[in-house]
Protein backbone atom coordinates (compact mmCIF):
# COMPACT_ATOMS: atom_id res chain seq x y z
CA UNK A 1 0.00 0.00 0.00
CA UNK A 2 1.40 3.42 -0.99
CA UNK A 3 1.97 5.72 2.00
CA UNK A 4 -0.13 8.89 1.99
CA UNK A 5 2.04 12.02 2.01
CA UNK A 6 1.89 13.94 5.32
CA UNK A 7 0.51 17.16 3.76
CA UNK A 8 -2.14 15.24 1.81
CA UNK A 9 -3.25 13.51 5.02
CA UNK A 10 -3.68 16.89 6.77
CA UNK A 11 -5.81 18.20 3.86
CA UNK A 12 -7.93 15.03 3.88
CA UNK A 13 -8.60 15.23 7.64
CA UNK A 14 -9.39 18.94 7.42
CA UNK A 15 -11.95 18.25 4.68
CA UNK A 16 -13.58 15.53 6.78
CA UNK A 17 -13.84 17.91 9.74
CA UNK A 18 -15.52 20.60 7.64
CA UNK A 19 -18.03 18.17 6.24
CA UNK A 20 -18.82 16.74 9.63
CA UNK A 21 -19.53 20.14 11.20
CA UNK A 22 -20.83 22.10 8.22
CA UNK A 23 -24.41 22.11 9.57
CA UNK A 24 -23.31 23.52 12.92
CA UNK A 25 -24.39 20.44 14.87
CA UNK A 26 -22.40 18.46 17.39
CA UNK A 27 -20.70 15.34 16.09
CA UNK A 28 -22.63 13.09 18.44
CA UNK A 29 -23.21 9.40 17.99
CA UNK A 30 -26.47 7.84 16.73
CA UNK A 31 -27.73 7.18 20.26
CA UNK A 32 -27.22 10.81 21.28
CA UNK A 33 -28.85 12.02 18.06
CA UNK A 34 -31.91 9.87 18.78
CA UNK A 35 -32.04 11.15 22.36
CA UNK A 36 -31.90 14.80 21.26
CA UNK A 37 -34.57 14.22 18.59
CA UNK A 38 -36.80 12.52 21.17
CA UNK A 39 -36.35 15.43 23.59
CA UNK A 40 -37.18 18.00 20.90
CA UNK A 41 -40.34 16.09 19.96
CA UNK A 42 -41.38 15.86 23.62
CA UNK A 43 -40.76 19.60 24.05
CA UNK A 44 -42.83 20.34 20.93
CA UNK A 45 -45.72 18.21 22.22
CA UNK A 46 -45.60 20.01 25.57
CA UNK A 47 -45.50 23.41 23.85
CA UNK A 48 -48.61 22.61 21.77
CA UNK A 49 -50.45 21.29 24.84
CA UNK A 50 -49.86 24.55 26.73
CA UNK A 51 -50.46 26.95 23.83
CA UNK A 52 -53.39 25.17 22.19
CA UNK A 53 -55.18 23.08 24.85
CA UNK A 54 -58.45 23.01 22.87
CA UNK A 55 -56.72 21.45 19.86
CA UNK A 56 -53.99 19.26 21.33
CA UNK A 57 -56.05 16.04 21.22
CA UNK A 58 -56.27 16.44 17.44
CA UNK A 59 -52.58 17.25 16.83
CA UNK A 60 -49.59 14.99 16.22
CA UNK A 61 -46.06 16.35 15.83
CA UNK A 62 -42.82 14.83 14.57
CA UNK A 63 -39.30 16.13 13.98
CA UNK A 64 -38.44 16.31 10.29
CA UNK A 65 -35.04 17.99 10.48
CA UNK A 66 -32.80 19.07 13.32
CA UNK A 67 -29.85 21.45 13.45
CA UNK A 68 -28.57 21.96 16.98
CA UNK A 69 -25.50 22.29 19.16
CA UNK A 70 -27.52 20.96 22.08
CA UNK A 71 -26.04 18.18 24.17
CA UNK A 72 -28.22 15.14 24.93
CA UNK A 73 -28.81 16.19 28.56
CA UNK A 74 -28.62 20.00 28.24
CA UNK A 75 -31.64 22.10 29.32
CA UNK A 76 -34.02 22.64 26.40
CA UNK A 77 -36.68 25.23 25.64
CA UNK A 78 -38.57 25.36 22.36
CA UNK A 79 -40.56 28.12 20.62
CA UNK A 80 -42.71 27.48 17.56
CA UNK A 81 -43.27 30.23 15.01
CA UNK A 82 -46.87 30.44 13.79
CA UNK A 83 -48.46 33.62 12.47
CA UNK A 84 -51.92 32.20 11.80
CA UNK A 85 -52.97 30.30 14.90
CA UNK A 86 -52.39 26.59 15.41
CA UNK A 87 -49.28 25.38 13.52
CA UNK A 88 -50.10 23.17 10.55
CA UNK A 89 -47.84 21.07 8.34
CA UNK A 90 -44.17 22.05 8.15
CA UNK A 91 -43.34 24.44 10.98
CA UNK A 92 -40.05 25.87 12.20
CA UNK A 93 -39.09 25.84 15.88
CA UNK A 94 -36.28 27.70 17.64
CA UNK A 95 -34.29 25.83 20.27
CA UNK A 96 -32.82 27.47 23.37
CA UNK A 97 -30.74 26.22 26.27
CA UNK A 98 -29.76 27.60 29.68
CA UNK A 99 -26.04 28.29 30.01
CA UNK A 100 -26.22 29.32 33.66
CA UNK A 101 -25.90 33.00 32.80
CA UNK A 102 -29.07 33.11 30.71
CA UNK A 103 -30.78 31.56 27.71
CA UNK A 104 -28.90 31.13 24.46
CA UNK A 105 -29.76 29.97 20.95
CA UNK A 106 -29.21 26.24 20.47
CA UNK A 107 -30.31 25.82 16.85
CA UNK A 108 -33.57 25.03 15.10
CA UNK A 109 -35.86 22.20 14.13
CA UNK A 110 -38.33 21.65 11.32
CA UNK A 111 -41.46 19.99 12.66
CA UNK A 112 -44.49 18.54 10.92
CA UNK A 113 -47.75 19.14 12.77
CA UNK A 114 -50.54 16.83 11.61
CA UNK A 115 -54.17 17.79 12.22
CA UNK A 116 -56.80 15.09 12.73
CA UNK A 117 -60.55 15.42 13.20
CA UNK A 118 -63.69 13.32 13.23
CA UNK A 119 -65.10 13.98 9.75
CA UNK A 120 -68.37 13.04 8.06
CA UNK A 121 -68.03 10.31 5.42
CA UNK A 122 -70.77 9.17 3.05
CA UNK A 123 -71.93 5.57 3.44
CA UNK A 124 -74.43 5.72 0.56
CA UNK A 125 -74.75 7.24 -2.89
CA UNK A 126 -76.93 10.37 -2.83
CA UNK A 127 -78.27 12.71 -5.49
CA UNK A 128 -78.71 16.44 -5.07
CA UNK A 129 -81.92 17.08 -3.13
CA UNK A 130 -82.09 13.61 -1.57
CA UNK A 131 -83.17 13.45 2.05
CA UNK A 132 -80.28 12.06 4.08
CA UNK A 133 -80.96 9.25 6.54
CA UNK A 134 -78.83 8.74 9.65
CA UNK A 135 -77.42 5.54 8.11
CA UNK A 136 -76.24 7.44 5.00
CA UNK A 137 -73.52 9.36 6.87
CA UNK A 138 -70.84 8.11 9.27
CA UNK A 139 -67.69 9.64 10.73
CA UNK A 140 -64.01 8.71 10.62
CA UNK A 141 -60.81 10.00 12.24
CA UNK A 142 -59.05 11.64 9.27
CA UNK A 143 -55.83 13.55 8.61
CA UNK A 144 -57.09 16.97 7.47
CA UNK A 145 -53.72 18.78 7.44
CA UNK A 146 -53.77 19.40 3.69
CA UNK A 147 -57.51 18.94 3.14
CA UNK A 148 -58.87 21.39 0.57
CA UNK A 149 -61.85 23.36 1.78
CA UNK A 150 -63.56 22.98 5.16
CA UNK A 151 -64.34 19.36 6.08
CA UNK A 152 -67.69 18.67 7.72
CA UNK A 153 -66.67 17.67 11.24
CA UNK A 154 -68.73 15.74 13.76
CA UNK A 155 -69.76 18.88 15.68
CA UNK A 156 -71.24 20.57 12.61
CA UNK A 157 -72.86 17.32 11.46
CA UNK A 158 -74.62 16.97 14.82
CA UNK A 159 -75.86 20.56 14.55
CA UNK A 160 -77.35 19.73 11.16
CA UNK A 161 -78.99 16.61 12.60
CA UNK A 162 -80.76 18.79 15.16
CA UNK A 163 -83.04 19.85 12.30
CA UNK A 164 -86.02 17.70 11.38
CA UNK A 165 -84.29 16.64 8.15
CA UNK A 166 -81.11 17.21 6.16
CA UNK A 167 -80.62 17.05 2.41
CA UNK A 168 -77.77 16.55 -0.04
CA UNK A 169 -76.77 19.74 -1.83
CA UNK A 170 -74.96 17.90 -4.63
CA UNK A 171 -74.34 14.37 -5.86
CA UNK A 172 -72.43 12.38 -3.23
CA UNK A 173 -70.75 9.00 -3.72
CA UNK A 174 -70.29 6.43 -0.98
CA UNK A 175 -66.86 6.95 0.59
CA UNK A 176 -66.73 10.69 -0.12
CA UNK A 177 -65.30 12.87 2.64
CA UNK A 178 -67.88 15.62 3.11
CA UNK A 179 -67.28 19.35 3.24
CA UNK A 180 -69.23 22.11 4.91
CA UNK A 181 -72.00 22.94 2.45
CA UNK A 182 -72.44 19.40 1.07
CA UNK A 183 -75.49 18.93 3.33
CA UNK A 184 -78.18 21.42 4.31
CA UNK A 185 -81.17 21.72 6.60
CA UNK A 186 -84.68 22.09 5.07
CA UNK A 187 -85.15 25.13 2.85
CA UNK A 188 -86.70 28.14 4.49
CA UNK A 189 -87.79 29.31 1.05
CA UNK A 190 -87.43 28.19 -2.55
CA UNK A 191 -87.07 30.32 -5.66
CA UNK A 192 -90.32 32.14 -6.45
CA UNK A 193 -91.99 31.37 -3.15
CA UNK A 194 -93.67 34.05 -1.08
CA UNK A 195 -91.80 35.42 1.92
CA UNK A 196 -93.03 37.70 4.68
CA UNK A 197 -90.43 40.45 4.98
CA UNK A 198 -90.24 42.33 8.28
CA UNK A 199 -88.83 45.87 8.36
CA UNK A 200 -87.76 47.29 11.71
CA UNK A 201 -86.11 50.63 12.29
CA UNK A 202 -86.66 52.47 15.55
CA UNK A 203 -90.39 52.66 16.25
CA UNK A 204 -91.27 51.67 12.66
CA UNK A 205 -92.38 48.06 12.19
CA UNK A 206 -93.69 47.02 8.78
CA UNK A 207 -94.31 43.76 6.98
CA UNK A 208 -94.75 43.05 3.29
CA UNK A 209 -95.04 40.05 1.02
CA UNK A 210 -92.19 39.42 -1.40
CA UNK A 211 -90.95 36.62 -3.63
CA UNK A 212 -87.59 34.93 -3.24
CA UNK A 213 -85.06 35.32 -6.00
CA UNK A 214 -83.24 32.14 -4.94
CA UNK A 215 -83.57 29.31 -2.41
CA UNK A 216 -82.10 29.57 1.07
CA UNK A 217 -82.03 28.08 4.56
CA UNK A 218 -82.45 29.85 7.89
CA UNK A 219 -79.58 32.27 8.34
CA UNK A 220 -78.92 32.77 4.62
CA UNK A 221 -78.97 36.26 3.13
CA UNK A 222 -81.15 36.33 0.01
CA UNK A 223 -82.76 38.82 -2.36
CA UNK A 224 -86.51 39.36 -2.25
CA UNK A 225 -88.68 41.23 -4.75
CA UNK A 226 -91.88 43.12 -4.03
CA UNK A 227 -94.17 43.70 -7.01
CA UNK A 228 -96.08 46.62 -5.44
CA UNK A 229 -92.97 48.69 -4.73
CA UNK A 230 -91.05 47.18 -7.65
CA UNK A 231 -88.06 47.05 -5.31
CA UNK A 232 -85.53 44.37 -4.44
CA UNK A 233 -84.48 43.86 -0.84
CA UNK A 234 -81.57 42.10 0.79
CA UNK A 235 -82.87 40.10 3.74
CA UNK A 236 -81.85 37.38 6.19
CA UNK A 237 -84.07 34.33 6.43
CA UNK A 238 -85.29 33.83 10.00
CA UNK A 239 -87.76 30.97 9.59
CA UNK A 240 -89.96 29.15 7.12
CA UNK A 241 -90.99 31.85 4.56
CA UNK A 242 -89.92 34.63 6.95
CA UNK A 243 -87.13 37.20 6.63
CA UNK A 244 -85.79 40.40 8.16
CA UNK A 245 -84.86 43.41 6.05
CA UNK A 246 -81.18 44.32 5.76
CA UNK A 247 -81.16 46.90 3.00
CA UNK A 248 -83.04 48.09 -0.08
CA UNK A 249 -81.16 47.54 -3.32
Amino acid sequence: MRPVPYIAMIVLLAGMTVRASADGALNTGPADDDRITERVQTAAEAYLAVRFPDHVDRLRVRVVRLNTSLGPEAPLRLDITSDDGVPRGHTQARLHTDTGSGSTNAGWAVLYVTHFDSIAVARSDLSAGDRVAASDIGTAWIDVTTFRGRPLNRRNLEQLRDDEAIYAVKRITSGDILRDGDLRPPLAVDTGEQVTLTYRRGPIHLTMTCRARRPGVVGDVVRLYNESTQSTYKARLTGRAEAEWIETL
